[in-house]
């Protein structure tokens, strides 16, 4: 993804603040870019909105971590565990938004992405959307947030 575009994109609509995933090429597979930006969209939040909505662009919502990203580190240990860190600061401001939120969902749904949907106060799924925790699969146990930690 070029450097210069967003991994986020953000739009006030009237009450409504909509936080767009904008990585489709990817199938907006969680990066630290992307935990850092979509927790500066949440703190960016206008105080006059009274909901947000959470869409992601491209046919998948969100496959969870970029496993390549993961590969390419020099310590993936170190890598994986501040993103980790990261992504739970993203769930935990999720967890405490002072509005609602509202997830709209296509396609597939894995890993952290299973984790940010469950933090939202509602879901509407697209009869496309499937759900998997995926994290078995690579060896990773699943996201267990408590609010306020």
């Amino acid at each position: 993804m070029p450097e210069d575009r967003p991994a986020v994109l953000t739009a006030a609509d009237g009450d409504v603040w909509r936080i767009t995933l904008d990585r489709p090429e990817t199938g907006n597979a969680l990066t630290p870019r992307l935990a850092a930006e979509l927790a500066a969209a949440f703190a960016a939040r206008p105080e006059d909105t009274r909901v947000v909505l959470l869409l992601a662009n491209g046919p998948r919502f969100c496959v969870g971590g970029d496993v390549r990203s993961f590969a390419g580190a020099d310590d993936p240990g170190a890598f994986v565990g501040q993103l980790a860190h990261d992504w739970h600061e993203v769930i935990r401001t999720v967890l405490s938004c002072p509005v609602p939120v509202v997830a709209g969902v296509q396609g597939a749904v894995a890993g952290a992405g299973v984790g940010l949907v469950g933090a939202c106060d509602l879901v509407i799924c697209a009869r496309t959307t499937t759900i998997r925790p995926a994290y078995g699969a690579i060896g990773f146990s699943p996201t267990a947030v408590r609010p306020g930690r």
